[in-house]
C-alpha cells in the first residue's frame, strides 16, 4: 500500500455512512456533532475514527449520568423515607402503627396457639372427664395469660409499667365440653 493512501480509520465518510456506521439516524449523528462528541473534517463529511470514537464517548457519558442519576434517585428515596418516618414518629403515628403490627403478630401466633391446645384434650384422651379436667387446666392457662397481656397492655398504653396496670380479657374455652 503506497503511503499516499489513507489508512481506513482515517478515511472520510459522509454524515449518512457516518450515521449507518455507528447504526443511528442522521438527526441522532448531527445531535452528537453538536454536542461535540464527534468532529466534522470538512462540511458534511467525518472522519471514521472520529465517529466511532465519539459515539463511544457518547455511550460512555450517557452510562456515568445514568449511573449518577440512579444512586441520587436513591439518596433522595432514603431521604424520602427518614423524613416521612420522622413525622409519622412526631404525630405518634409511627408507635401506633408498630403497636397495630406487632399485636396482629402475636393474635396470630397465639390464635394458632389456642387452635392447637383446643386439640389436645381430644388428642390425649378418649375419656370425657378426663378431657374436662385437661381443657378446665388450659383455659384457666390461657385466660390467665389473657390477663396478663391485658395487664401488659394497658400498662404500655397509659405510660406505666405492666405490672402496675390492672384489668382483665376473656381467654374464652377451648373445647366446646365444659
Amino acid at each position: 500500500m503506497p503511503k499516499s493512501e489513507p489508512k481506513l480509520i482515517e478515511s472520510e465518510v459522509s454524515a449518512a455512512e457516518a450515521a449507518k456506521l455507528i447504526g443511528k439516524t442522521g438527526t441522532w449523528l448531527r445531535e452528537l456533532v453538536a454536542q461535540g462528541f464527534i468532529a466534522r473534517s470538512k462540511r458534511g463529511r467525518y472522519r471514521i475514527i472520529d465517529v466511532a470514537q465519539g459515539a463511544l464517548r457518547y455511550r460512555d457519558d450517557e452510562a456515568k449520568k445514568s449511573s449518577k442519576s440512579a444512586s441520587s434517585d436513591r439518596i433522595r428515596d432514603k431521604r424520602s423515607e427518614e423524613i416521612e418516618l420522622r413525622i409519622l414518629d412526631r404525630s405518634g403515628e409511627l408507635v401506633t402503627h408498630a403497636r397495630t403490627e406487632g399485636l396482629a403478630v402475636v393474635d396470630m401466633a397465639l390464635g394458632g396457639l389456642r387452635a392447637d391446645l383446643a386439640a389436645a384434650p381430644a388428642r390425649i384422651t378418649s375419656d370425657l372427664e378426663l378431657r374436662r379436667k385437661i381443657e378446665t387446666v388450659l383455659n384457666d392457662a390461657l385466660r390467665a395469660a389473657a390477663t396478663r397481656a391485658g395487664n401488659a397492655a394497658r400498662g404500655i398504653e397509659e405510660g406505666d409499667e405492666p405490672s402496675d396496670a390492672g384489668g382483665s380479657i376473656d381467654a374464652g374455652h377451648l373445647g366446646a365440653v365444659q
